[in-house]
């Protein structure tokens, strides 16, 4: 690729009408007061909330950087996260998390050399990755996660879902029922 030539970008937009489930927000006060850039938001609010085993309904663990040997030299590292996520029965699979940024666009060779990469590292493990993005709207916060395949050399979003964190008393029975409806669907 020339150094003209633009790199094929993904662009995901989160689908307006999908419920947003209410979870806890477990994040220190230091997140919201605005210490710290957004990608490392969301990164550090997906950990302490454990949405990545919620998204799954898995146990989840943050690698370090396995990748690190691996990278080709690029600025920057393959995926801003790793995660080794752990079903309650079938085969475990390393989840490599990506940030889009506000636009919701990510760099398809980037993801596309990721796969291969954790592939390589981590041979007996099916990488699954997913897309997170940070949305604003007025007051409300919401974190949109997307699960991404490579389907036939192309990139794909198999799963969409939205996550408000908020504080425990605003979390209602209507709620509660919701989110036992939406996981007897899995």
């Amino acid at each position: 690729m020339t150094p003209r030539q633009r790199r094929p970008r993904l662009r995901l937009l989160p689908n307006p009408i999908l419920w947003e489930q209410p979870i806890i927000d477990l994040s220190s006060g230091s997140l919201a007061a605005g210490l710290w850039d957004d990608r490392r938001r969301v990164l550090t609010k997906l950990r302490r909330n454990r949405l990545v085993d919620t998204f799954f309904g898995s146990t989840a663990v943050s690698l370090p950087n396995p990748l690190r040997e691996y990278d080709t030299g690029r600025r920057g590292l393959p995926a801003d996260d790793f995660y080794l996520a752990m079903p309650g029965c079938g085969p475990h699979f390393v989840v490599p998390v990506f940030v889009m940024s506000r636009t919701g666009t990510l760099i398809a060779t980037r993801l596309c050399e990721t796969l291969a990469m954790c592939r390589k590292a981590y041979p007996p493990l099916t990488p699954r990755p997913v897309a997170v993005q940070f949305v604003r709207d007025g007051d409300r916060e919401m974190i949109v996660m997307f699960a991404l395949a490579e389907i036939e050399g192309e990139i794909r979003a198999l799963d969409e879902k939205h996550y408000r964190l908020v504080p425990a008393s605003e979390i209602t029975a209507d709620d509660l029922n919701l989110a036992r409806v939406a996981a007897s669907g899995r």
